[in-house]
C-alpha cells in the first residue's frame, strides 16, 4: 500500500495553518547578509525584516542546506512512507529543482520520488499542493496526484506588478539604465511568469494603480469562458495593495461566488522583487 508524503519549499507562501491542516513539509532556502549571516527562509528570518533591511544592504539568497532535505527524507523513510513528492521554486528561477533531483539517488530502493517542476512561484505551486493532500486524503494513487499536479501546471496564469526596479537590477533580470529611467517616470512593469518559469515584461505602465488594474484586467482576460477553481493575490509588505486587487476582482465577478486567498511574499522571493511587489493568479477548474 502506498503512504505518500508531500513536500515543499518556504517560497510555496501557504501559512503555516495550511501546510498544518494539509501536512506538507517544507525546507527552508537560505537568505545571506553581507556580514555573512544565513538564515533559513521563513524558519528564522520573515518578511518583514527582509524588507526594511533591502533598504541599505545587498542580502543575497541561497539553495536549501542539503542536510535540511536528507534529514526530511530519511525521516519520511523512517516512518514507512513509500512515495514523496517533492515540489519546490520553478527551475526558471532556482536551481532547488535540480538539487532534489539529484538527491533521488540517494534513496532508490527506499523511496520513489518524483521532483515535479511547476515553473511557477509563490502560491502558483504552493495551491496544487494542497489539492494534492486532499487527492491523498481521498485515497487517490501517486501516479493519479502527479498527473494531477502536472494539470494544475498547466492551467494557471500569474502577473505582478514591483514597486521599485531597484531589487530586479541588482539580480540581472533588468539592465541599470532601465531601472533608472523606470524609477524617474514611475514606470511600474507588470511582470509575468512564462511557460519556461522565468519572469518577463508583459507591459509597461504609469503608476501603481494602473499596474494593480492591469493585472486584474490580464487575469480577468485569462479566465474568460472558463470554470474559475482559485484566485490568489501575493505581496510583500504591501497589503493595501492587496485589498486593493482583491476588489478589483470582486467588482469584475460581482455574481460569483470566487474562492480568493491572500498571501505574503516569502522572504527570499522578496529579496529578488523588492518590498511592495503584489500580484494574482488564476487557476482554472481541475477535475481528478
Amino acid at each position: 500500500m502506498e503512504k505518500i508524503a508531500i513536500a515543499t519549499d518556504s517560497t510555496c507562501d501557504l501559512t503555516e495553518e495550511q501546510l498544518k491542516k494539509y501536512d506538507i513539509r517544507t525546507v527552508s532556502l537560505q537568505v545571506i547578509y553581507p556580514n555573512g549571516d544565513t538564515f533559513r527562509d521563513r524558519r528564522e528570518i520573515d518578511t518583514k525584516k527582509v524588507a526594511k533591511d533591502l533598504v541599505d544592504q545587498n542580502i543575497k539568497t541561497s539553495l536549501p542546506i542539503g542536510k535540511d532535505i536528507l534529514d526530511l527524507l530519511d525521516e519520511f523513510y523512517e516512518n514507512q512512507y513509500t512515495h514523496v513528492i517533492l515540489s519546490p521554486l520553478s527551475s526558471g528561477l532556482s536551481g532547488t529543482y535540480e538539487f532534489m533531483n539529484g538527491l533521488k539517488a540517494e534513496y532508490e530502493g527506499k523511496l520513489v520520488i518524483e521532483v515535479i517542476d511547476h515553473k511557477s512561484v509563490s502560491a502558483g505551486f504552493g495551491y496544487p499542493l494542497v489539492m494534492a493532500s486532499k487527492a491523498r486524503s481521498e485515497g487517490h494513487s501517486f501516479s493519479e496526484i502527479v498527473s494531477l499536479l502536472n494539470e494544475y501546471s498547466k492551467n494557471v496564469e500569474i502577473y505582478f506588478a514591483v514597486d521599485d526596479l531597484t531589487y530586479l537590477q541588482r539580480g540581472g533580470r533588468i539592465s541599470k539604465a532601465s531601472e533608472v529611467v523606470a524609477n524617474i517616470l514611475d514606470i511600474k512593469p507588470v511582470i509575468t511568469v512564462t511557460e519556461k518559469g522565468t519572469l518577463e515584461v508583459d507591459q509597461k505602465v504609469r503608476g501603481i494603480k494602473k499596474s494593480m488594474r492591469s493585472v486584474a484586467n490580464k487575469l480577468v482576460q485569462f479566465s474568460k469562458g472558463r470554470e474559475i477553481e482559485k484566485i490568489f493575490i501575493v505581496h510583500s509588505s504591501a497589503p493595501e495593495k492587496a485589498d486593493f486587487l482583491k476588489n478589483c476582482f470582486e467588482k469584475a465577478f460581482p455574481d460569483q461566488n470566487i474562492d480568493l486567498e491572500i498571501y505574503e511574499l516569502s522572504s527570499l522571493l522578496t529579496v529578488h522583487t523588492g518590498p511592495g511587489l503584489c500580484g494574482a493568479g488564476i487557476f482554472i477548474k481541475q477535475h481528478i
